[in-house]
């Protein structure tokens, strides 16, 4: 029997899956369906340790950044090309209580590993309203999604380790085939298309949409990410992103004026300088109840298994649960409750 393994979803999650049995000498193959409206090709691509909230780290910082740097590192000296940019984040600071409080939290382990205790002070007055200074948060950066999507499906085309298809439930059961090639397991990576996986019922859901802006600003440069309610960050000389929006309810999945004018109602807060918009996109992020990503074995049938959920922070979480995944799946390991389908009762009962 074929030890190979099927990955359906080619976008960030499902890509960064295919990477992980790349670089583990697993067989594989990634199909993509080139749905051309994905959070994926939005996605900010941005990777935060701490939740701004409540200066804190977030979930298994001190575990995920390391892998990421470690992971992103081995596929860029593959592709020879860069996409992985390490760059700070600024948190502007609304008085003096978040000063302090900046102070204390960044003495806590693991807070320690990702925030600079002193505060920054503001240099870009004539731009950026700020009177109190930054908490600048370090091993923070971004991956350039679409340039890593790009590079990624043109290299694994190459080597015949990527199909451009779409693969119709109806047609998928334990015999896994595919034009007349076996597959010993079957990983589902389809983003927002998941919720209709007959595989896997009854997983609790909570899509968000979110939309992203291109800006222009003449005469200003930065090297870092600024972030106030929502991130700025440099994309090319005098060009940033700017976002991104969490929408709960929504119609569609187009951009709207009425989230570009909040955007920029939240960027004009902190931005004193004139800006031109050169670019608007949306996306519907795969989140989950708990926000914690669906990862797991199929009740209804035991060679299917599930990568999804990963909500905005694919970047972040997927390689670290890339290697849990394939562990469970080779090993039998078990998976860490938190992300296991497992918790949801009505998935397996048992």
């Amino acid at each position: 029997m074929s030890d190979k393994i099927l990955i359906v979803g080619g976008g960030l999650s499902g890509t960064i899956l295919a990477w992980h049995l790349y670089l583990n000498d697993v067989d594989f193959l990634l199909v993509n369906n080139e749905r051309s409206n994905t959070s994926s090709k939005v996605a900010a691509g941005i990777y935060n340790p701490i939740v701004f909230k409540r200066f804190t780290a977030s979930w298994q910082a001190e575990l995920l950044v390391p892998f990421l740097d470690e992971f992103y590192s081995k596929i860029e000296s593959v592709l020879e090309e860069k996409f992985h940019f390490k760059i700070d984040i600024y948190k502007i600071l609304s008085n003096e209580n978040e000063v302090e409080l900046w102070k204390t939290k960044s003495k806590d382990f693991p807070n320690s590993m990702f925030m600079d205790e002193n505060i920054i002070p503001n240099r870009y007055t004539n731009k950026i309203e700020n009177n109190v200074g930054f908490g600048r948060v370090f091993n923070s950066g971004f991956v350039d999604t679409n340039k890593f999507l790009d590079l990624s499906h043109e290299y694994f085309g190459k080597i015949y380790k990527l199909k451009t298809c779409e693969i119709l439930y109806k047609h998928i059961n334990s015999e896994l085939k595919l034009e007349n090639e076996v597959f010993s397991n079957i990983i589902f990576a389809e983003g927002y298309y998941g919720e209709k996986n007959p595989l896997f019922p009854n997983l609790r859901y909570n899509f968000a949409k979110g939309e992203v802006l291109e800006i222009e600003v003449e005469n200003f440069e930065i090297d870092h990410i600024i972030s106030k309610n929502l991130f700025m960050f440099p994309v090319a000389k005098n060009r940033y992103k700017v976002g991104a929006s969490f929408q709960w309810t929504f119609e569609d999945e187009d951009p709207t004026e009425f989230e570009k004018n909040r955007l920029l109602d939240n960027l004009e807060k902190f931005l004193k300088s004139d800006y031109k918009v050169v670019d608007h996109k949306a996306g519907i992020r795969p989140a989950t109840f708990d926000r914690r990503p669906f990862l797991g074995q199929s009740a209804i049938q035991d060679n299917a298994y599930i990568f999804n959920g990963m909500g905005a922070k694919a970047v972040l979480l997927a390689p670290y649960c890339a290697s849990l995944l394939l562990d469970s799946i080779q090993n039998k390991t078990e998976l860490p409750l938190d992300i296991d389908i497992r918790r949801i009762k009505k998935v397996n009962p048992h």
